[in-house]
């Protein structure tokens, strides 16, 4: 997705989930750049993944090794290691927010939500903070996980030669056999 500066608006459309963020190759991966310090960016998405290996949402993009996802996806029951329970009916639906920088990756926040139900996904950024939310059923903006550093998303971080600029956009993952699928509608970036 290549829009303008400013705000823009998407329409809808079904995405496809292939690679990881963090591979190099196939992602499925639409994005917009961010060209100011203050920005906010939301989608409503609709999947059901079955699988740890199935998501999709929002992300802020800078590379393989600098993002961080909002994404809808399926978790082991409360409490319990991973265990391929996907298999058995077991598991729950979940909003997962993940960070990757150069030393690795984190999970964040993990938050239960309602299976197949369309919902918003958002993030704000104001200067070096990224805060993402989301809100199910027209209700309020609902916080998830704590503020983290966009500045982790400049061209002035890391050990790296770095030069892309940080982008907001959609993405769906299916690291097994490309056949999960995502409908998202609604995309918008604002910049200010």
């Amino acid at each position: 997705m290549v829009a303008g500066e400013g705000e823009s608006a998407g329409g809808g459309g079904e995405e496809r989930g292939r690679h990881g963020p963090e591979s190099w190759w196939a992602h499925s991966l639409l994005a917009q750049r961010i060209t100011e310090h203050r920005a906010e960016a939301e989608v409503t998405v609709e999947a059901r993944p079955d699988t740890f290996t199935q998501a999709a949402g929002l992300v802020l993009w800078y590379n393989t090794e600098a993002h961080v996802s909002l994404d809808l996806t399926w978790a082991e029951p409360e409490g319990e290691g991973q265990r391929g329970q996907q298999w058995r009916g077991g598991g729950r639906t979940v909003l997962s927010l993940v960070e990757r920088e150069e030393s690795g990756t984190r999970q964040v926040s993990v938050v239960d939500v309602e299976a197949g139900a369309p919902l918003t996904l958002g993030v704000t950024v104001d200067g070096a903070e990224a805060r993402f939310w989301y809100v199910r059923d027209g209700g309020m903006r609902t916080p998830v996980g704590e503020p983290l550093d966009f500045g982790k998303l400049s061209d002035d971080h890391g050990s790296k030669l770095r030069f892309t600029g940080a982008m907001a956009g959609i993405h769906a993952v299916d690291l097994v056999d490309a056949a999960f699928t995502a409908d998202f509608t609604g995309f918008r970036l604002t910049c200010r």
